[in-house]
């Protein structure tokens, strides 16, 4: 459980916090909703019975066509930001890891309690990420600003617990592809958001982009059938 929470939470976390440093939050969850595909592919080679299948071949291409886009017309979405390579590559290392710990949680942990793995790996990844807090910088709770705190326990709370739940009773009460809908919404609330509050840019490559991401990961959820 350790390992699950360090390789599906606790890397992933700072990862996904340095790549925030380079492009929007907008952009950020494009590349996050790829999440299911990659996690797809893992399983297909790991997992007995997890076989690939012609829609989800389709949907990977095509988000992979999109990611590229993306990169090729060195979109960020930030207000005079400069492009970054370094933001997509943060993002990719951080989705791929979380998807090696979703593979690994249901190959090693799929009989264990949902809520006893969730919060096993939550309190692994909580003291993954202070140690590397502690160890590469120096750290001082009074410079945390009050929204500092508020962020930190708004993603605790509603990020984590909250979504994890939500997600869960998604799953039980109508199955997967239900689950699977928020891949959708977050890019466009995320995007609507950053441009309201932190000034990011709606671009048309940014559209783009999403948009083609978007579909390859709605072919990837079709039915193999």
């Amino acid at each position: 459980m350790v390992a699950v929470g360090v390789v599906s939470t606790g890397l992933p976390l700072l990862l996904f916090y340095f790549s925030l440093s380079y492009m929007s939050s907008g952009m950020f969850t494009v590349f996050l909703a790829t999440l299911p595909i990659f996690t797809a592919v893992l399983a297909h080679l790991f997992l007995k019975g997890e076989r690939l299948h012609k829609n989800l071949l389709i949907g990977l291409t095509i988000a992979l066509v999109g990611v590229a886009l993306l990169i090729v017309t060195r979109s960020s979405g930030l207000a005079g930001g400069v492009f970054s390579i370094k933001g997509p590559v943060f993002a990719f290392i951080g989705v791929l890891s979380a998807a090696v710990g979703s593979v690994y949680a249901k190959s090693h942990l799929n009989k264990e309690d949902v809520f006893v793995v969730s919060a096993a790996q939550t309190f692994a990844a909580f003291i993954f990420v202070t140690a590397i807090v502690f160890i590469f910088k120096k750290y001082q709770v009074g410079q945390v600003s009050p929204m500092g705190w508020f962020a930190v326990f708004y993603n605790g709370i509603v990020g984590s617990f909250i979504a994890f739940w939500l997600t869960f009773t998604l799953i039980k009460k109508y199955g997967a592809t239900a689950s699977a809908l928020p891949n959708y919404i977050m890019p466009v609330v995320s995007t609507l958001l950053g441009s309201v509050f932190l000034g990011e840019l709606i671009t048309f490559p940014l559209l783009a982009g999403a948009l083609v991401v978007l579909v390859g990961v709605f072919f990837s959820s079709l039915s193999k059938d």
